[in-house]
């Protein structure tokens, strides 16, 4: 089946303007009187880049509506009396979330159209990311060996302090897995290297095939996933990452609790969905690209 999808993205056409539409949602405890149950803080994104320089670039973002994550915290916040809002604490911050979403608010980017960042990977032009190797074995040298690409006034920048670009890392099956999922939705490789990068995932040593799976929006695809210890210690997770069978477009990723560890807090409990990526839509245009409604 995941093969199947990487035949179909072989097929995606390429266009002037390069967008991705993404929606990420991360679950805390509600505190207080109105509290004792599990909410989704939630964030949408929507970035564009032209494949020239000339073209721009553009990102925007917004808080999305929080809710309560399962049907068992739908219940309890019922019974909690349906509050609009919920104070939660994340990342040692206390914070207030929202049953309704924002305004879009725009983010100036800094730097022109054309270039196109891989997380842990580096920069690339539209016309280097066109180079890139598509057989499985190249592909993960470019991933995993060597050390991040920088835009060369960051590297300058780190030269001054007398630093120099992170060594990449590919330790762990996941790490594999997440560097596939940045590069397919956030840069427009050509269509047989983003068939290239399923592959390699089909068949990477401790990714396995999961088959038909559904997303937290009911979208139907093929997952492949992988396990890793969380480094803060709330225990083993899993992440899933998801394509459309169809199209062979990525759908998203998300991380799923399956041991609980020493700081793993008590809602935290195998099954417990503990991070959602999921993506909206992604591709070519040849018009520039419109906030989504």
């Amino acid at each position: 089946m995941v093969l199947a999808a990487a035949s179909q993205a072989e097929r995606q056409e390429q266009g002037r303007y390069w967008y991705t539409h993404q929606r990420t949602a991360f679950p805390a405890f509600a505190l207080g009187k109105g509290g004792g149950y599990v909410v989704e803080e939630r964030y949408e994104y929507f970035h564009w880049t032209g494949r020239a320089r000339d073209d721009g670039q553009a990102f925007f973002g917004r808080d999305f509506a929080g809710a309560p994550q399962t049907e068992g915290d739908v219940e309890a916040w019922r019974e909690a009396g349906s509050p609009e809002k919920w104070k939660i604490r994340s990342s040692g911050l206390t914070r207030t979330v929202g049953s309704k979403s924002g305004e879009w608010e725009a983010d100036s980017p800094k730097d022109e159209g054309g270039v196109f960042n891989i997380p842990g990977i580096g920069a690339y032009t539209y016309a280097e990311l066109q180079k890139f190797p598509t057989e499985p074995a190249e592909l993960r040298e470019v991933l995993c060996e060597g050390r991040v690409r920088l835009m060369p006034e960051v590297a300058k920048q780190l030269r001054r302090g007398g630093l120099g670009a992170a060594p990449k890392r590919c330790d762990k099956a996941s790490q594999v897995l997440n560097k596939v999922f940045f590069t397919l939705h956030e840069t427009p490789v050509p269509p047989k290297v983003r068939a290239g990068l399923m592959r390699l995932l089909a068949d990477y040593p401790g990714v396995r095939r999961l088959g038909t799976v559904t997303d937290s929006i009911g979208r139907s695809g093929v997952g492949l996933a992988a396990s890793f210890e969380a480094a803060d210690g709330r225990g083993t997770i899993q992440r899933d990452l998801v394509f459309d069978q169809e199209t062979g477009a990525v759908l998203g990723s998300r991380d799923t609790m399956v041991k609980p560890g020493p700081k793993a807090q008590e809602w935290q409990v195998p099954g417990r969905v503990v991070n959602d990526w999921l993506v909206l839509g992604s591709g070519w245009t040849d018009t520039k690209p419109g906030l989504p409604e």
